[in-house]
């Protein structure tokens, strides 16, 4: 081989050792990007996970106040149906002269 070969297969050589370091610096620097927004995506996730942690307890004491709601509901029901009874029993009485002017 002679030396003009041998400088052709150095220049070569050299000129692909450049382009593959050109090539890991392109792939550093994607690779870069990548990491930071997944660090981004990351925090997203976490702020989405709080707040989703956050709507279910909110959703779990709106269950329990609607609980207490229905019992109290409930109970005023009852009432309500006790007082009408006695209005329609008094109303009743009255019609028939039990209590009357």
């Amino acid at each position: 081989m002679t030396d003009e070969e041998m400088q052709k297969n150095m220049d070569f050589i050299i000129e692909q050792q450049a382009q593959f370091a050109a090539n890991i610096q392109i792939h550093e620097e994607r690779l870069a990007r990548i990491e930071e927004n997944m660090i981004r995506h990351d925090e997203k996730l976490a702020k989405i996970e709080d707040n989703l942690d956050r709507a279910i307890g909110l959703v779990g004491a709106i269950a329990v106040a609607q609980a207490d709601t229905e019992v109290k509901l409930a109970r005023t029901d009852e009432r309500l149906n006790a007082f009408i009874v006695t209005v329609e029993r008094y109303i009743s009485e009255g019609r028939n002269g039990k209590h009357g002017n």
